[in-house]
Parts: C-alpha cells; sequence; structure tokens
C-alpha cells in the first residue's frame, strides 16, 4: 500500500489586483491559517511519525514566506 502526503501550501493576496480596495476577508482568512498555523502543526506530526512529505505550492509562498521555505529544505 503506497501513501502519499502532499499538502497545498498556498500564499493568498489580502487584497486581490481585480479588486484592490476590497479585501476578501473569507478566502484569506482560509488560506492564511494554512501558512501561518496548519503548516507547523502538520510539520510536527510528520517529524513525529518520520513521514516524509513533497508539497504542493505557488511560487508566491516561497517569496512571502521565507520560514515555510526554510523548513521544507531542513528536511530535504
Amino acid at each position: 500500500m503506497a501513501f502519499w502526503v502532499a499538502p497545498n501550501i498556498e500564499w493568498y493576496e489580502y487584497t486581490p489586483l481585480n479588486r484592490p480596495n476590497r479585501p476578501d476577508m473569507p478566502s484569506y482568512s482560509y488560506r492564511d491559517y494554512g501558512y501561518r498555523v496548519g503548516f507547523w502543526r502538520m510539520l510536527e506530526v510528520t517529524d513525529k511519525h518520520g513521514i516524509r512529505c513533497c508539497v504542493c505550492l505557488n511560487g508566491a509562498v516561497l517569496d512571502h514566506c521565507p520560514e515555510v521555505r526554510d523548513a521544507m529544505v531542513e528536511r530535504n
């Protein structure tokens, strides 16, 4: 049996280009949780159980969240 762990990590703009004066709060808060809290909670579990992951992410995460990038690089 194979088990594939591939979290999806996205950066989401607080003020999207299509409406820069109206933040999309519901979408932002839903996605903000992932790289601010969810990623780190999942990292604790995968480290504890020795599970190696790959990741699905958008490139903006690498620019806006260097601590997430560094944590992934550290774990190869």
